[in-house]
């Protein structure tokens, strides 16, 4: 899991947290059923 921090234009920053990791072991669930 990755911390992204995103400055707005009103000079604060918003935080918000990027779940890749999670995202491709998904992916790779579904090539698998589609090989099978």
């Amino acid at each position: 899991m990755r911390k992204e921090r995103v400055r707005l234009e009103d000079g604060r920053y918003l935080i918000f947290y990027s779940f890749a990791d999670e995202e491709e072991k998904r992916g790779g669930e579904e090539e698998r059923a589609c090989q099978s």
